[in-house]
């Protein structure tokens, strides 16, 4: 399997998908045409958008404070924490004096990135039929600021932007394990597959933010979280 990384040219990943990768990390800094769109479904070409990292980076940057919510500290452990806030001040200076060209130009889009780049792309995506996996990026700096466990926040985002709460379930199971060629193993409740389970209160398809509301988890057959 090869993912290619992509986060500044469209054209950088319509290089990547002639090529032959297996899947596109990021949503780009710009606009990808339909030749992109149709050359990953007819190549099989899964798209992560990692969407959330994106946006919470530059939220961060503007509020550093809520780096230091409890959900998020409690999420992070030290010394994890205090590297990732200290990573965040340098990069918030770094924009603000002009010292780090690269990321001023990254935070400079980011307005762009909200209201064009990754709402166009994924409703283009969705109407292509491009399959789309969910991934957050996840680790306690570098651009993305996002702790495991948030995985959530990328689906509520993809709802919100377009896709049904189905498919957009899909993104973080079935479409997931097809992209890391172990779908006869994890992805979707049947005879044979590992089970692992996540137990909601109440129904994700209704309503993409009860996928918060969890009761129980399973792993390997066994309860290993549980509020009931």
């Amino acid at each position: 399997k090869v993912s290619a990384h992509s986060v500044c040219l469209p054209e950088g990943i319509k290089q990547a998908v002639e090529a032959g990768v297996d899947s596109i990390e990021h949503t780009p800094l710009g606009l990808m045409d339909d030749e992109t769109f149709t050359l990953m479904t007819k190549n099989d070409v899964y798209w992560v958008p990692t969407a959330f990292c994106f946006l919470n980076w530059a939220n961060l940057i503007d509020n550093p404070e809520l780096f230091d919510q409890e959900e998020i500290k409690k999420s992070i452990p030290e010394p994890y924490h205090s590297i990732g806030k200290k990573a965040l001040h340098k990069q918030k200076e770094a924009i603000q004096s002009g010292a780090d060209p690269n990321w001023v130009k990254f935070y400079a889009e980011m307005s762009n990135y909200k209201q064009s780049y990754f709402p166009v792309n994924f409703k283009n995506a969705i109407k292509n039929g491009v399959k789309i996996v969910a991934g957050v990026d996840a680790g306690m700096g570098g651009a993305g600021y996002v702790p495991h466990g948030f995985l959530y926040k990328e689906l509520e985002l993809f709802v919100n932007y377009g896709m049904d709460e189905f498919e957009a379930i899909r993104t973080a199971t079935i479409n997931a394990a097809e992209l890391l060629g172990v779908v006869d193993e994890l992805g979707s409740i049947e005879p044979g597959k590992y089970a692992d389970l996540v137990i909601l209160r109440s129904n994700p398809i209704k309503d993409i933010s009860n996928i918060r509301q969890i009761d129980q988890v399973i792993k390997d057959g066994k309860i290993v979280y549980s509020k009931m």
